[in-house]
């Protein structure tokens, strides 16, 4: 590909690439975080392609894809201060002039009607927030196709209220998240072989309740929300959010491919919090699309916690940039929670 010389492309992740994602801190005028497991995701992401920029063998600047078929998922894009900043503003902008136009080359080869090795879409996960993320969508041709809405569930002490227990069986797993959700947009069968997952049986052996869930660490900045700035510095000396939000040290869990029978949310409420019982949690994070059926019935029914009283539900954006003869899909999008952890 005719790309200059000065964009690398990996399939392996270099410790370079790596110490560039680690330092990188996400979000702006909202949540400010820091992803403190990076180096544990970046080994379990699917068939990564990573594009950097590098300057004397260090790597200034990334955007890694997960090559999911014929639909790509950007993983991460990221830039090193000294790439994001110039005291040329001259330089600066000739810089990203450059580094825009060759990626842009990128996108329409890839894009290519009628090529071999072309592919359907690429999209993004951003923070309407984000200045960068934004960046990006309006520069390079993508469009807001879909909401991920960011719900918590918190308890200060959880119970364990039902009977739960772990499914190891990957192929039954695998075939009851085909079978939920395999008409979801972006649904990929080959990605759910890894993490743990709870399930909840009625007395006949019929599952009820079912989540893949994840364990995240981050380090968070600021907060969303008009208090955000406040919350972080004076949540160690303010009592019961201070069990729920650790800024420093910040562990939650994110369930994804939930499903609860009949869309039930006092079931739904007590399989959360049994999960985050017998899990040692506080918190929960679901991302989920803001039109998926079992959202839309529990989400004014259930009592998320004393976070999202104080925070609120928070939007993604889903980006899409499509060939041209290819309609976006307009199913429920299937949310992956490490893609955005």
């Amino acid at each position: 590909m005719p790309l200059d010389s000065i964009f690398v492309f990996r399939e392996q992740v270099t410790e370079s690439i790596l110490q560039l994602l680690e330092n990188t801190t996400l979000g702006t005028n909202g949540a400010r975080y820091r992803h403190l497991d990076t180096g544990k995701r970046i080994q379990e992401i699917d068939n990564p392609l990573f594009l950097t920029v590098e300057r004397h063998q260090k790597a200034i600047g990334n955007v890694t894809f997960c090559r999911r078929g014929k639909t790509w998922y950007i993983r991460y894009f990221a830039f090193d201060k000294m790439f994001q900043a110039n005291k040329q503003k001259k330089n600066h902008k000739e810089k990203h002039s450059h580094f825009k136009e060759q990626l842009e080359d990128f996108f329409q080869e890839k894009l290519k009607p009628n090529s071999l090795d072309s592919i359907d879409s690429f999209y993004a996960y951003i923070d309407p927030n984000n200045a960068k993320s934004m960046w990006m969508a309006q520069n390079f041709g993508f469009h807001t196709v879909g909401k991920l809405m960011t719900q918590s569930f918190s308890r200060i002490r959880p119970v364990q209220t039902i009977d739960i227990e772990q499914c190891f069986d990957k192929e039954v797993y695998k075939k009851f998240i085909g079978d939920k959700f395999g008409t979801n947009a972006h649904f990929q069968s080959d990605q759910h072989d890894k993490g743990c997952v709870y399930v909840s049986r009625d007395e006949f052996g019929e599952i009820i309740a079912f989540a893949k869930i994840s364990h995240v660490h981050w380090k968070i900045e600021r907060l969303p929300g008009f208090l955000g700035g406040f919350l972080v510095r004076f949540l160690p000396f303010i009592p019961f959010l201070n069990k729920i939000i650790h800024p420093n040290n910040h562990q939650f869990i994110v369930p994804e491919s939930v499903y609860i029978k009949n869309n039930n949310p006092e079931l739904m409420e007590q399989f959360f919090e049994s999960i985050l019982k017998r899990e040692n949690r506080n918190l929960m994070l679901w991302w989920v699309d803001q039109n998926e059926p079992l959202y839309t019935k529990v989400k004014h029914k259930m009592h998320w916690g004393i976070l999202n009283r104080l925070v609120g539900v928070n939007a993604v954006h889903v980006v899409e940039r499509t060939k041209a003869e290819i309609e976006p899909s307009v199913s429920p999008f299937f949310v992956r929670g490490i893609d955005l952890v």
